[in-house]
Parts: structure tokens; sequence; C-alpha cells
């Protein structure tokens, strides 16, 4: 007997947003998040959910497809989560289950954009330091971001989160430098402390953080560079974006992996809401 009319994987906003949906129309669901934080923001939705936490592969998955037979898997996880919605979608397929991507909308126009790849990381930084010091500069990836940041001075505010943190520990004087915001929960204090950051350079707080709060944490910690993802609405990008300008620092953006297709907030709960008869 199979018990779920629908699998929704994601800890984010969104997705504890579907999941009060789905316990308001009483269609069973199963929601599964990565980790015991994730848990316990889904444990607050009103009414009873089914919750399985813990990270899955795509082998995982596909049997867990199989095993439950959903009308469809709802993939709600962040949109830099790239490895992750490729195992849900491949799992999908392996198990013949109808695939929906809810896409968080970006936030364009928010901010100046300049373009930005490997070969021109020298010359960005030279346009940014004769350019006005809120120039956002672009970088593809955490990888490129701790390349550019090398050839830099000052305080960096780390908001991309405790599994980017490896690349950054390649900048000289990393300790010192960097100031890394991060979720209070003990296995990524742990993995922070392991790197290196400990003491007030770590920022164990739950956001998303109001343009205040952030912006007294860059004058708190002398930061000159903020390291970001575009988080969306959501995620309080625009708050952090406001912020940096206010202070006149600059801003280094990693984008987001190409979106493939899928669906808003609202398409979903419509389609959600058709299972519900």
């Amino acid at each position: 007997m199979h018990r779920y009319k629908v699998i929704l994987f994601g800890g984010t906003s969104e997705g504890r947003e579907l999941s009060e949906y789905l316990s308001a129309l009483g269609i069973p669901s199963l929601i599964c998040v990565a980790t015991s934080y994730g848990e316990e923001l889904i444990r607050e939705v009103p009414g009873k959910l089914d919750v399985r936490t813990g990270r899955l592969d795509m082998e995982e998955m596909s049997r867990l497809f199989v095993r439950e037979q959903p009308k469809f898997v709802v993939d709600a996880t962040h949109p830099y989560a790239s490895a992750v919605t490729q195992n849900i979608r491949e799992a999908c397929r392996i198990a013949d289950i109808s695939y929906r991507r809810l896409l968080r909308p970006a936030q364009a126009g928010a901010v100046p954009m300049e373009k930005l790849d490997t070969k021109e990381e020298a010359a960005a930084i030279d346009r940014a330091d004769r350019m006005h010091a809120d120039l956002v500069i672009h970088a593809a990836d955490i990888g490129t971001a701790a390349k550019i940041l090398t050839g830099t001075e000052g305080n960096i505010l780390v908001t991309t989160g405790s599994k980017e943190l490896k690349p950054l520990c390649a900048i000289p004087h990393y300790e010192e430098r960097l100031f890394v915001r991060v979720l209070p929960v003990p296995e990524v204090l742990e993995a922070c402390h392991a790197s290196g950051i400990k003491g007030r350079h770590l920022i164990a707080m739950q956001g998303p953080f109001s343009e205040e709060l952030n912006y007294a944490l860059i004058r708190e910690f002398g930061i000159r560079w903020l390291l970001t993802k575009e988080s969306g609405r959501q995620g309080g990008f625009q708050e952090k974006i406001n912020a940096a300008r206010k202070a006149d620092i600059r801003v280094l953006l990693i984008d987001r992996p190409v979106q493939e297709s899928g669906y808003s907030l609202e398409e979903m709960k419509i389609q959600i809401g058709e299972l519900a008869g």
C-alpha cells in the first residue's frame, strides 16, 4: 500500500510553505530534509506531517520513489543545491515518477552587474578599485570567488554557508580576514572550528536578516567585502545588498547555477490543489 501522494524535498522557506499547504489539504505527503535543523523547522508547521531526515543519494531516492509511487515529487531545494536537484531528477526518471521543480525567482535588477570569468579576475579587481565601492563582481563558483578574494585586502563577511568554507581557506590569513555567518547548529559549528574559524570570527545566527542587522555586523567587524549568493527575497538578498551599499563596501556574488524549467510557488500550489480534488 502506497502512503504518499507527494514526496517533497527541501528545508527551504518555500518547502515549509508547501508542507503547510499539503497538511492543510490533508494530502498524504512525505517531507524529506537533509538535517535535523531542517526537521525542526518542518515540525513547526501546523498539522501532522511525515518527515524523513538525512541526505539520500540517487539510488536511495529511486528506491523510495519505486516503493511509494507518489503522484509526483516536488524539488523545493535551495537554488544552489544543483547536485541534489540532479539526483532527484534522475531518481524520478529511473522510477518513472513525475518530477516538479520549484523555482525561486531571482531579484533581477537589484544591483548593477558585471560578468566575470576566471581570466578576467585581475582586471575586474582593478576596475573595482577605480569604480564605486559597491560594484557587484560576479563569480561562477566558490573556487573562483576565493581566487578573487586572494587578490584583495580587508575583512570579508561570508554568508554562503559552512559547505563553502574549504576553498576560502586558501585565502592568505583567512583566519583573520573571514567572518563567517552560519546556522547555529552543532555540526555546522564543528565544521567551522575544524576549518580554523572560531571566536568572534564565527557568527552563528538564523536568518534571514534585516538591512539594519547586516549593516551593524559590517560595521562591527570592519568588513570590506561581502561574499554572498543570490538567495532571492526569501534569503534576505536585497537586505544584504542594501546594507553593503550603505556601508560603501564591495560585494562578491556567486552566480546561481543555470536555471532549468520549473514552477512558481503559486503554480505548484495549484497542482497540489488538484490532487485534493
